[in-house]
């Protein structure tokens, strides 16, 4: 098969023509929606011109182009599939992929592997499949073919009934990361960049073949991954996760009872404050920065349990040999901790692996032995900034306050260093504690980064995150004419602000999703088009720019 031509682009300011690639005989293209195996659905180019197909596409066609939505419901094949931004390829029987130079299937639009479908790969390893669009990829059947997640926007996997799966690990070539919703298996993930967010159930399976490579600071997964175990042979789960911009693997080794039936495991890092546990005589801490949470939904007799949990500069690991791991036990309705053991590998940095096993799962944390100095610090729960006219209102939460003695309320601006602008004394109290400061020294249009320092009474210190605030400057916002609304095809908007001031409209659906984003000058009248959008209601997002202000004006599309 040949490799396909480059795409070519010409620049029109302010607009961006694609001039479609030569086209070659036996390539196909969908010209209706309809059923892949009719071939009312398709074209075929001849060598000179389009004609009406005589027969549907297999592996030996030339490129076949989905441009409309297109049901797979027999047993077809196929070779250089491109799914257009317009297309919709939907796999409810078999599709099967033949390995032929270059992308064997590549998307743009949209791709379903519906209940009982199967996209195939010809028992071929070198199939590839790459999805570049940012519509979500819905899989509810099976996958039986390598794919790799490659854009520059948020990518979706959703998986709507529990039973889809993608045979061969993933790549995830992504800054910008793939969101996992619903519940989907996947056997493992290759990362180049960016992370997995996993918004539902990552299924991972105790089989050969399940694992992860390429992950680090920068590529992990965040969110809940549901481990499964088959039988009673040893399971041993090395799980790259984290949560938000920290990256903390953990393993966790299972064995559940004879004649135990396939189970699957839950685990989840939280990083919001724990209800109040009981701390034994041996420990003296417990870390209130996250917990790790282990559930067995189907409470599955287990044998034996361990597990292995990273750290950083942010769980204030000083004394490593006194570090513990501490589990939840709520036997008889009181909240404990149960010292499991363990020793840290290092200060600051490090790992600590259970020496006590156990058999009932539930919430996991790092302690301080009796004795020890591990400082484990406050852990700040969330941290906001509002301007409230010409001044900045400060919120944030915290827990665990055993050691804390105040909080600095620091602020970066012009000079460029962060200085002091205020102190807010500590409640000291392990559960959630609520904390606000208002900065009224702030100056109109300028730039700001906010942060709080928390200083313990034995001399440590540790800082929250940083927040960003634009004071408001320049012209107030005002749509100052919208019209025609109804509109068919091309909207005009009018918009006052400062004399320099930029504006950005973005377009969403009623479900809050952007459909179109363009910029613009203030002060002038320009055209929004439309005429590519579905009749319905939409809504005109207007933002400063310069100032951040933010108008909202719902428009009709005829």
């Amino acid at each position: 098969m040949r490799k396909h031509l480059p795409y070519l682009f010409f620049v029109i300011s302010p607009f961006m023509i694609q001039v479609s690639r030569a086209q070659s005989a036996g390539d196909y293209r969908s010209v209706a929606q309809g059923n892949w195996s009719s071939i009312a659905t398709w074209q075929m180019f001849n060598g000179t011109n389009w004609v009406a197909a005589v027969a549907p596409p297999t592996q030996l066609s030339g490129v076949i182009t989905v441009r409309d939505s297109v049901i797979v419901t027999d047993d077809d094949s196929a070779d250089q599939v491109e799914v257009s931004s317009t297309g919709v390829l939907n796999i409810q029987g078999t599709l099967d992929l033949f390995d032929g130079p270059g992308t064997d299937l590549q998307c743009d639009g949209r791709l379903i592997v519906s209940l009982g479908g199967t996209l195939d790969a010809n028992d071929v390893a070198n199939v590839t499949v790459v999805y570049s669009s940012t519509a979500e990829f819905d899989i509810e059947g099976g996958i039986r073919t390598a794919i790799t997640f490659n854009g520059t926007n948020l990518q979706t996997i959703h998986g709507s009934y529990g039973s889809g799966y993608i045979g061969p690990p993933i790549t995830l070539n992504n800054a910008a990361n793939l969101t996992l919703t619903g519940t989907v298996g996947l056997s493992g993930v290759n990362f180049i960049t960016g992370k997995i967010l996993s918004q539902g159930n990552f299924i991972i399976g105790q089989y050969t073949g399940s694992g992860f490579t390429g992950q680090g600071p920068a590529s992990f997964i965040d969110g809940k991954v549901v481990c499964i175990v088959y039988d009673s042979t040893p399971a041993h789960f090395n799980l790259p996760m984290g949560k938000g911009n920290e990256y903390l693997p953990l393993q966790f080794f299972v064995k559940v009872s004879p004649n135990a039936n396939e189970s699957g495991f839950a685990v989840t890092i939280q990083d919001s404050a724990l209800p109040s546990f009981t701390l034994g005589s041996s420990l003296t801490k417990a870390s209130t920065v996250r917990y790790y949470n282990i559930s067995n939904p189907s409470n599955t007799s287990i044998d034996t349990a361990s597990l292995q949990l990273s750290y950083d500069a942010t769980d204030g690991v000083t004394d490593p040999a006194n570090l513990r791991i501490a589990k939840s036990d709520t036997t008889g309705g009181v909240n404990n901790w149960v010292d499991l053991g363990g020793t840290g590998s290092a200060a600051t940095n490090g790992n600590i692996t259970t020496t006590v096993n156990f058999t009932s799962l539930g919430y996991f944390a790092l302690a301080n032995a009796t004795g020890g100095t591990n400082i484990l610090p406050v852990h700040f729960i969330s941290f906001a900034a509002a301007v409230n006219k010409q001044a900045v209102v400060l919120n944030w939460k915290t827990a665990g306050e055993v050691n804390a003695n105040n909080y600095t309320v620091e602020r970066l601006g012009t000079p460029s260093n962060w200085a002091a602008v205020g102190t807010v004394k500590v409640n000291n109290k392990m559960t959630e504690n609520a904390y606000s400061f208002t900065d009224a020294t702030v100056q109109s249009s300028a730039s700001y980064a906010y942060r709080i320092r928390e200083a313990d009474k034995d001399g440590h210190f540790y800082f929250s995150n940083e927040v960003p605030v634009r004071m408001p400057g320049g012209g107030k916002i005002v749509v100052a004419s919208l019209y025609p609304n109804p509109a068919r095809d091309v909207l005009h908007y009018s918009v006052t602000a400062g004399a320099n001031d930029k504006i950005t409209v973005t377009v969403t659906g009623t479900n809050g999703k952007p459909v179109l984003v363009q910029h613009s000058a203030a002060n002038q009248t320009v055209d929004v088009v439309l005429k590519k959008l579905s009749s319905g209601i939409y809504f005109l997002n207007f933002t400063n720019d310069k100032t951040g202000e933010m108008v909202v004006k719902k428009v009709v599309k005829m």
